[in-house]
């Protein structure tokens, strides 16, 4: 339940996580191609949509992802995300 909670709020358009953000973070892709993403593919998505939803805030990005600050400048280094 905690993940499914945490997906909606990344998933979240607004700062306030309603229903449709709770059903779409449990609907499973609707194409093979989505669910077949890697590991680090997932993560960099991931990622980049919490710096989005934090407009570029590497703290509290971090803090929401449960890392640390110097682990997440690496991620965006690694993955070359632009923040």
């Amino acid at each position: 339940m905690r993940n499914c909670i945490e997906r909606a709020m990344a998933m979240a358009q607004g700062d306030v996580v309603g229903l449709a953000d709770v059903q779409q973070a449990v609907a499973l892709p609707a194409d093979d191609a989505e669910a077949a993403i890697s590991l680090a593919e997932a993560e960099h998505r991931h990622i980049a949509r919490m710096l989005r939803r934090c407009g570029g805030n590497i703290r509290e990005a971090a803090r929401i992802l449960d890392i640390s600050r110097t682990t997440l400048y690496k991620k965006i280094r690694d993955y070359g995300i632009k923040v």
